[in-house]
């Protein structure tokens, strides 16, 4: 069986389609830690949306043969969603496809997307190989470019800012709940001794957090059974710098993905740097282009032309440089 298997395999072309990565040298790493708000999930996801939301304006074209019209209508449909699958799970997608012969006699091809039960990840020639449980099933791997040269997904790579993220708002956060204080009280010294038991004590912390505060339906007035001293403690300190921290996150993570900063709504928001004219608002834009082309080119391209097909792409509403050329793709004006 494994005879015919290679021999199948060489009139199939390699391996080269089904290649996951080369050995690099890290590991990969699925679990990730969560605090008790995903802040700083939700803005890695931003700014990976302010990319992959640019597929929506792709349009393909190429040789309408019908492996190239079912690859196009597939691409259409899940595109923009297997890109942001790339970007925030494991760094690529397994792709299946087949041609068959309906009843007409008409050829016919499909593209899906296969689950992790239908393959497996094997190791040949310090290669990680994706090889589908089932071994008539033709697939081709797409793979993130960072994934490609570095075996760490882009989310991987920005698991420390998100964490950041995640530290720096919760704190703000929990100190918002909390009115941004907290108070110390401490028994007089009286007739009783001045000293709680420890059941007094906890009766009274749980009588005071649940009962009392600013809250339409807590009591603003307590009386006390007994003399006490009160103290304030200020939670504003934590909020120092608030946005100075979450700002390099956010950086940070923009870094990683090849975003420019200022198309981050936080970050522009608290910029005085922007030009009147909107000059840098139209670089960001154009950079933003660019990187997008350069993704797309490192999977969905890649993929058709590696399957054979002729195929080219063109970007609605991409911006113009000032030349009147639009962003370069593998080094020619397009």
């Amino acid at each position: 069986m494994n005879i015919w298997k290679n021999i199948r395999n060489a009139f199939n072309g390699s391996t080269k389609n089904r290649t996951l990565r080369t050995s690099v040298g890290l590991g990969f790493v699925p679990n990730w830690d969560i605090t008790k708000h995903r802040f700083g999930e939700t803005m890695y996801l931003n700014i990976v949306e302010l990319l992959t939301d640019i597929y929506s304006e792709v349009i393909w074209t190429g040789v309408e043969t019908p492996k190239f019209l079912a690859w196009k209508d597939w691409a259409n449909r899940n595109g923009q969603r297997i890109l942001v699958q790339m970007y925030r799970e494991k760094g690529y997608a397994v792709i299946g496809y087949d041609s068959r012969v309906d009843e007409s006699g008409q050829l016919f091809w499909r593209f899906y997307e296969l689950p992790e039960t239908a393959y497996r990840i094997e190791k040949i020639d310090n290669r990680e190989i994706i090889t589908p449980n089932d071994e008539y099933q033709q697939v081709y791997v797409l793979r993130m470019p960072t994934f490609e040269a570095t075996g760490k997904c882009d989310r991987e790579w920005c698991k420390p800012f998100i964490a950041m993220l995640d530290a720096v708002l919760n704190g703000a956060t929990t100190t918002a709940e909390r009115l941004g204080a907290y108070v110390v009280m401490s028994p007089k010294t009286d007739n009783f001794g001045g000293v709680l038991t420890e059941e007094e004590k906890n009766d009274l912390e749980k009588q005071t957090q649940k009962e009392y505060g600013m809250i339409s339906r807590q009591k603003q007035i307590m009386v006390l059974p007994r003399p006490m001293d009160s103290q304030i403690v200020s939670l504003a300190s934590v909020d120092i710098k608030l946005q100075d921290k979450a700002r390099t996150a956010l950086l940070g993570i923009a870094d990683r993905i090849k975003v420019p900063a200022n198309q981050i709504a936080f970050i522009d928001s608290n910029s005085s740097k922007s030009l009147s004219n909107g000059t840098e608002l139209r670089e960001g834009d154009m950079a933003k282009y660019r990187q997008f082309r350069r993704v797309l080119n490192a999977t969905f391209y890649d993929m058709a032309v590696e399957l054979g097909m002729k195929v080219d792409y063109t970007i609605e509403n991409e911006p113009k440089s000032v030349q009147g050329q639009t962003i370069e793709r593998n080094g020619d004006n397009v």
